[in-house]
């Protein structure tokens, strides 16, 4: 049995045979779970900072992380 297919077999075999994990499983991997996360680390950066200067280079880059989903939602839709 080669490597992929022994994986394959190892990852899925649990599948269905212990709820809570699929539960878990279905509620990391669906659509809204990452972004959601990282617009929480987002808005935790926008206040972040011990100095003004740290909280002022951290809200530029959130602003450039705004900035940059703009242009890509914007991207995607042409």
């Amino acid at each position: 049995m080669n490597l992929d297919l022994w994986l394959f077999h190892r990852l899925n075999d649990f599948v269905g045979t212990f709820p809570p994990l699929d539960w878990l499983t279905r509620a990391i991997v669906n659509d809204y779970t990452i972004p959601t996360i990282l617009s929480l680390v987002a808005a935790g950066l926008w206040f972040a900072g011990s100095t003004d200067d740290e909280r002022i280079r951290n809200q530029r880059a959130v602003i450039f992380i705004a900035l940059g989903l703009t242009a890509t939602l914007i991207g995607k839709t042409l």
